[in-house]
């Protein structure tokens, strides 16, 4: 694991200090799992914008439940 050093204004401080605190966590700990969640949710729009601008093939939502017999 590596050590990452950064500057947060005060106020985004304060308010880590409070969640940790009311989460019995360490600041390092929550700040781990914003940045783990921030890269998910990041890495799924990427994604989802690489494939709609792509030239695959898409299929209709009528098409999919016709396909599945959901009609």
């Amino acid at each position: 694991m590596t050590t990452l050093g950064l500057r947060i204004p005060d106020t985004l401080k304060d308010r880590l200090d409070s969640a940790a605190a009311l989460t019995r966590r360490t600041k390092s700990q929550i700040a781990l799992m914003a940045i783990e969640y921030y890269l998910e949710e990041l890495e799924f729009w990427v994604e989802a914008k690489q494939r709609y601008d792509s030239d695959e093939e898409t299929v209709s939502h009528d098409d999919v439940k016709k396909e599945l017999g959901l009609d």
